[in-house]
């Protein structure tokens, strides 16, 4: 864990969300490195690398409270210290070049700034997570704009826009719901939300259904008998995997999977693949 952490300064690789920062200047990387010359022979990165550490660095500015990244930037200072003493001119570290006393006070500084950096790491994860999730969102308006009466879908998207809203505050970088984040006035607002919610739910999930229905009724016509057997099964696995990781608001979080679930999960999308882009094909059928 710790050698992932300093590494990720000395390559200027802890995760924070830089896409959607417009990096002009190099203010903050050259505070700590001085240049991007000095960042290039120092760690043996590129000037496209310290443009990316610059970007980083403005993004944990704004997640940081101002006292804290004061500190995290204090600490990055002695940590690139160190580096400048440990580190080879292709990146390598070598911390038996300290002496004990060094090794030491490296490794404590390694303790105070290993939370700033899973801070760090915790909001890229929950960008990720919601970032996902506004496609779903996306895709679920549309999909309500389509289905619904237009009155109906006025009312549904008041109720959306605010389900998504609680959504932000509730949901972490797992993908997990933490309603413990809410007060009891929020928790009852919310509960009386997805009440009033639920049946524009149910009646986009019928419709699904129905749709659903239609679609492999079709796709026995399609496909042959063997190939068609082999394709429900696989659906069915899809299924209950859907059931796990997907939200009622249509969101999914394959976060939820461990780590032999997901390699499952992606083997079984790439076993079923096949099936949809014949279907696709044959009837533009549209799953």
């Amino acid at each position: 864990m710790k050698k992932r952490f300093i590494a990720g300064i000395a390559t200027a690789c802890f995760l924070v969300p830089t896409t959607v920062l417009g990096v002009g200047s190099t203010e903050l990387a050259d505070k700590l490195f001085g240049s991007s010359e000095q960042f290039q022979l120092v760690t043996g990165g590129t000037s496209e690398d310290y443009t990316k550490l610059e970007g980083k660095l403005t993004a944990a500015k704004e997640m940081l409270e101002p006292q804290d990244f004061v500190v995290f930037q204090q600490l990055l200072e002695k940590l690139h210290s160190y580096n400048m003493k440990i580190m080879d001119k292709n990146g390598s570290q070598h911390v038996e070049r300290l002496n004990k006393k060094e090794r030491q006070d490296y490794e404590q500084l390694i303790a105070e700034i290993e939370p700033y950096f899973e801070q760090l790491n915790n909001s890229e994860q929950l960008f990720q997570t919601l970032e996902g999730m506004n496609d779903a969102y996306a895709a679920k308006i549309k999909e309500a704009e389509a289905l619904l009466e237009p009155n109906d879908f006025a009312v549904f998207y008041q109720l959306f826009e605010k389900l998504i809203s609680y959504n932000n505050k509730i949901v972490d970088q797992h993908g997990e719901f933490q309603l413990d984040r809410l007060n009891e006035t929020e928790r009852q607002d919310y509960e009386q939300l997805m009440k009033e919610i639920e049946p524009y739910f149910e009646q986009l999930n019928n419709h699904n259904y129905t749709k659903l229905e239609a679609k492999l009724t079709a796709a026995k016509e399609v496909l042959e008998p063997q190939d068609f057997v082999v394709f429900q099964q696989l659906l069915e696995k899809l299924h209950s995997y859907n059931m796990k990781i997907m939200d009622k608001d249509g969101s999914q979080h394959i976060e939820r999977l461990n780590k032999k679930e997901r390699q499952d999960y992606e083997q079984l999308i790439a076993e079923i693949e096949p099936y949809f882009e014949q279907l696709n094909n044959s009837e533009q059928l549209f799953f």
